[in-house]
């Protein structure tokens, strides 16, 4: 009988150990830029293996602070060319990632940790000039962050901002109220026809558009031509 336990559980670690072995050598990294997370994988040298990545995030609604763990892809294979997973649009706050063998996902890898800061940024509007004639509307592209407190549903956590984009003329009068609403996290892109806030058209001439929200502002210019 003991013959027969120790054997199980040589046979056990023998396993272990080899499903440990399969994730030495595997790299994961992280970098945050224009609103993107990028993870790098990589396992170089290393024969392929599939992979589950896993996120966390800090939350603060959360009794010890951090999430259970969420799956993100699970069907990565890692060989000796590198993977990139891009998640986009994550509310700010600091995340965890981390790998584990689809065939024993009690092994997992180290975390890679990245903090998500919040976003406001605001695009240059096109076409610009903007001509009454060759085209209905101009568009503006803008993006708004988040905020990692509020209403907490499924591990997720999504602040609303308070947006607003507002046209002035070059003497700082309003001529357009284009958005002021609550909106999530995200990428958006906003419309305005040439009209100000009584629907009349408005003259040539430079005008400003102005993004603000969470108590920080962006400004820049645009033409239009009638």
């Amino acid at each position: 009988d003991n013959d027969y336990g120790w054997g199980i559980i040589d046979a056990y670690n023998s396993a272990l150990n080899g499903a440990t072995g399969a994730l030495e050598g595997v790299q994961l990294s992280s970098v945050y830029q224009d609103g993107r997370i990028q993870i790098f994988i990589s396992n170089p040298g290393g024969s392929g293996v599939v992979m589950t990545l896993q996120r966390q995030n800090y939350d603060t609604v959360v009794e010890n602070g951090w999430s259970d763990y969420e799956t993100i892809r699970d069907d990565i294979y890692i060989d000796s060319i590198s993977s990139v997973v891009i998640e986009e649009n994550l509310p700010s706050g600091v995340y965890r990632y981390r790998l584990h063998l689809n065939s024993d996902p009690t092994v997992a890898s180290d975390y890679v940790e990245v903090k998500v800061p919040f976003a406001l940024r605001l695009g240059q509007s096109y076409p610009n000039p903007f001509v009454r004639g060759g085209s209905p509307e101009i568009k503006i592209p803008y993006l708004v962050g988040g905020n990692p407190s509020g209403p907490h549903e499924d591990n997720v956590i999504e602040e609303l901002e308070e947006v607003s984009l507002i046209i002035y003329d070059v003497t700082g009068a309003r001529v357009r109220i284009v958005e002021d609403e609550l909106q999530s996290p995200g990428r958006y892109i906003a419309r305005w026809n040439g009209l100000d806030d009584r629907s009349v058209l408005v003259a040539s001439g430079v005008y400003y558009y102005r993004l603000s929200a969470a108590g920080r502002s962006l400004t820049r210019k645009l033409v239009f031509l009638r």
